[in-house]
């Protein structure tokens, strides 16, 4: 029924300039350090992340005692062009009132999905964190 529907605000964290404490003790990982708008279905994917790639740079400590800093540079930039690309893709998929504007965004996405295909959203889906920290 119309009288129990809900929409509820989408809240995002602000953008923060670092995800460790000045000891670096302490990392934030996930939602912590940056929700992701439910639309494209990424955060607990870039949460994934976050924890893989982590833990290579913890491991890599006493070879390199920048990995950490690398990693939060690595994770920071990752993480901002996934947050981008999900607000593209939901103004794309915002409601209109138009039924001919509304069916031409539909279109468009599935257009743009046909065009790329698979490999036009490798660096979304694709993404490999043992060979994006060896490379760093």
């Amino acid at each position: 029924p119309a009288e129990e529907f809900h929409i509820w605000p989408v809240n995002m964290v602000p953008h923060l300039t670092s995800w460790s404490s000045p000891s670096v003790k302490v990392i934030l990982i996930g939602d912590a350090a940056h929700a992701i708008g439910p639309l494209g279905g990424q955060g607990g994917a870039m949460a994934f992340e976050d924890a893989e790639t982590l833990a290579y740079a913890i491991s890599k400590v006493g070879e390199d005692p920048t990995s950490l800093e690398k990693w939060e540079a690595h994770r920071q930039a990752r993480v901002q062009q996934v947050i981008d690309f999900n607000n593209l893709t939901a103004k794309v998929r915002e409601a209109s009132n138009y039924t001919a504007v509304q069916w031409a965004r539909e279109w468009f996405i599935w257009g743009a999905l046909r065009i790329k295909g698979a490999e036009g959203y490798r660096w979304l889906y694709g993404y490999d964190g043992a060979v994006a920290m060896a490379k760093l």
